[in-house]
């Protein structure tokens, strides 16, 4: 005798998303709200290992008292499932680039983040982001084509809710919101605050000379990435040694100077200088002296930054960052030299008290390497090194 098999899930009562939307456009609020609880439902599913891979109105259920529901995990995918399964799955419509371009192997919960996007757009807009007439034009769009920004197809939409999708529909999976919970945190401080009712936020801040999705500050992710690697006491967050690279005239100095100092808190000491052939050292020596006043006249670089990371001159949770800009101009001076005293002083920063972050040219990358190698510190994109590239036309 065969065993029987069943599934049992919950009876939902109500409609889905897709009829609803055919109804008429739901309130901004409303909108948020739901989205919000659907982002908080996939992150329960994304630390579980399963990524939803076929997100889309019909999909989501809505019960008599308006919640929603995700079904229909039929796609899903365990970790170790990903590139095994068929080449595309989805609906062409609501498909993260990722999924259209057939790289199963890259998709995760930033993924299911991209298709809720789209679904947060239509909520917005009444209308897809992505609307070719066929679906293989529909996923051409999807991974070429930027949507048009939610308030030029309606200029009502909150500027926070507008920034919150675009993020959701980054094409890069690295430029959208990390995990869902991140999301969902954004829709409700957008809920509780008064940016909902048509009122600025106390805590949005000018623009920044940078590109690239910003944070509910108004920060851009290139200069949030530094500002909490920076500012964190933790060892094991922070950096010791940091690089920025990019092109000559990308406004490495500019996101630096106007964008990343600034924004800085109070417990870290930034000391900016620019680097030149002959008198770096000294440079910086005079920089240290002028924040931490307490130190020893006596002390020259390396003594100094020892008695720095050693919480000398220092009150509790304060630490000491080095900014060298145009450092290519001391590579070049250097190249070929061994034993520096820039480099026996920089191996004292250990990220908690004293840290570092040299600015250089991408032409410089080999030599940047090899300084970094002296002072036995990987380089890590992501981790402590990132790109600033030039601004898109």
């Amino acid at each position: 005798m065969g065993w029987l098999y069943y599934v049992v899930s919950n009876y939902v009562e109500g409609s889905d998303l897709a009829e609803r939307i055919q109804k008429g456009r739901l309130a901004f609020r409303d909108s948020a709200e739901l989205v919000a609880t659907v982002a908080e439902e996939l992150h329960h599913a994304h630390t579980r290992g399963l990524v939803h891979r076929d997100i889309k109105p019909a999909n989501i259920l809505i019960d008599v008292t308006g919640k929603p529901s995700v079904a229909d995990f039929g796609l899903a995918l365990r970790d170790e499932d990903y590139g095994k399964g068929a080449r595309l799955a989805g609906t062409p419509a609501y498909m993260s680039p990722d999924q259209a371009r057939g790289e199963g192997h890259r998709v995760d919960g930033r993924s299911d983040v991209f298709s809720l996007g789209v679904v947060f757009y239509e909520l917005l807009t009444g209308r897809k982001p992505f609307r070719g007439a066929t679906p293989t034009e529909v996923m051409d769009e999807i991974t070429r084509s930027d949507e048009r920004p939610p308030r030029q197809v309606d200029d009502a939409i909150p500027r926070e809710l507008e920034r919150i999708c675009q993020k959701m529909l980054a094409k890069r999976a690295s430029e959208r919101f990390s995990t869902a919970r991140d999301l969902a945190d954004d829709l409700r401080h957008f809920l509780c605050s008064d940016i909902s009712v048509g009122i600025p936020a106390a805590t949005l801040r000018p623009s920044v000379p940078a590109p690239g999705p910003r944070d509910r500050a108004g920060l851009p992710d290139s200069l949030r990435f530094w500002k909490t690697r920076i500012e964190t006491t933790d060892p094991d967050a922070a950096f010791k040694v940091g690089l920025i690279y990019g092109p000559s005239g990308c406004g490495k100095s500019s996101l630096v100077k106007a964008g990343l100092l600034p924004r800085l808190e109070k417990h870290v000491l930034a000391i900016y200088i620019e680097a030149t052939p002959d008198d770096t050292e000294s440079r910086l020596l005079r920089g240290l002296r002028k924040v931490c006043p307490d130190l020893s006249p006596e002390l020259g670089l390396v003594d100094t930054l020892t008695a720095l990371r050693r919480g000398k001159s220092l009150r509790s949770g304060q630490k000491v960052l080095l900014v060298l800009d145009q450092f290519e101009q001391w590579l070049f001076a250097k190249r070929g030299e061994t034993d520096t005293e820039l480099v026996a002083a920089l191996r004292h920063c250990d990220g908690v008290h004293l840290q570092a972050v040299v600015m250089v040219r991408d032409d410089f990358w080999l030599a940047a390497s090899r300084f970094m190698r002296d002072l036995e510190i990987r380089l890590v994109e992501g981790e402590n090194s990132a790109l600033t590239d030039l601004f898109d036309p």
